[in-house]
């Protein structure tokens, strides 16, 4: 079972997980919705500048109205050497640019796989 500490995660080896992001306007409170075109990427990296061992987005359509999407991991997901990664959210505009002026769009936490 996985296992969430603030923003860092933790999740057994070839386990799965449904990881909830809650996307919010500035202000904290209002739910940020998708414009049409907009998406959640999440990406998991061993190291800051290679390539993600994981990457997963999630559309407007997926997203609830309260502001919040869910990212689900598969055992294939989760099935990479276990230690400490780390992970990024970011809400991508339809011209693939990342938008970071929302509450919720993760700057970096620790992902670990256990």
């Amino acid at each position: 079972m996985y296992e969430t500490n603030g923003s860092d995660i933790k999740i057994p080896y070839g386990d799965t997980a449904a990881v909830i992001f809650t996307f919010l306007m500035p202000d904290g409170e209002t739910p940020y919705i998708f414009e049409d075109g907009q998406y959640a990427r999440l990406d998991v990296y061993k190291t800051a500048g290679s390539e993600p061992d994981i990457t997963m987005t999630v559309s407007k359509t997926e997203q609830s109205q309260d502001g919040s999407v869910v990212f689900g991991f598969c055992s294939d997901n989760t099935s990479i050497d276990r230690g400490t990664y780390f992970y990024t959210v970011k809400l991508i505009s339809s011209g693939g640019t990342g938008i970071d002026t929302v509450h919720g769009a993760l700057v970096r936490a620790d992902f670990e796989i256990i």
